[in-house]
């Protein structure tokens, strides 16, 4: 049979060893609050939002100047469609286009997506990726009021299989999104032999 201690008595029964006139538990918890250690005393980071880290595309130098890119490039306004208006999808794919004509890169594969672009694209060695890619955003941008997000993704391309892989996976996007039946019938592409 359990004991009830009456809290209006004073034997004491409820007091700690110390005298303190509070239950037990409660110094307790009072000494793990005093005693807590901060992040430095764990020489660990603060928890706190980290801004977005800019990404650097440069290629190393020991990159043969004969790789492939795979690229994409996201409109900020997701979900919605800004790049194949028939319009802008034309402006965009002459402006590619004309990068290829001028020497700025060689188009694989590009193919408009309503709210972002995949390529395979390959750079000559005198030009430098992020440059040519974000120069080209650039004028989009001022010439067609395409909102861009800041930056892109690029990932090399390493042998045929990953080439053929990454080819077939744009080709697809507009069948995924149930755009369209047939991927050689969407309009908003350029195709070049990379093999």
């Amino acid at each position: 049979m359990l004991n009830s201690i009456d809290p209006h008595e004073s034997n004491n029964a409820g007091e700690d060893s110390h005298g303190s006139g509070h239950p037990p538990a409660f110094d307790d918890i009072n000494l793990q609050l005093t005693h807590r250690k901060t992040c430095e005393d764990y020489n660990s980071p603060r928890l706190r939002y980290h801004p977005r880290k800019h990404l650097h595309h440069q290629p190393p130098l020991w990159i043969s100047t004969d790789s492939t890119f795979f690229i994409t490039i996201n409109c900020a306004a997701r979900s919605e469609n800004i790049l194949t208006v028939p319009s802008t999808a034309k402006c965009v794919l002459t402006s590619a286009q004309h990068y290829q004509d001028i020497g700025k890169w060689y188009i694989g594969l590009m193919l408009l997506m309503p709210d972002h672009l995949h390529a395979l694209l390959c750079f000559p060695q005198a030009e430098i990726l992020e440059e040519v890619i974000s120069n080209w955003m650039k004028y989009i941008a001022r010439t067609l009021a395409v909102v861009w997000q800041r930056d892109f993704f690029e990932h090399r391309i390493r042998d045929e299989v990953s080439l053929r892989e990454k080819a077939e996976y744009i080709r697809q996007n507009p069948v995924r999104k149930g755009l369209i039946a047939d991927p050689d019938k969407w309009p908003y592409a350029i195709s070049n032999p990379l093999w």
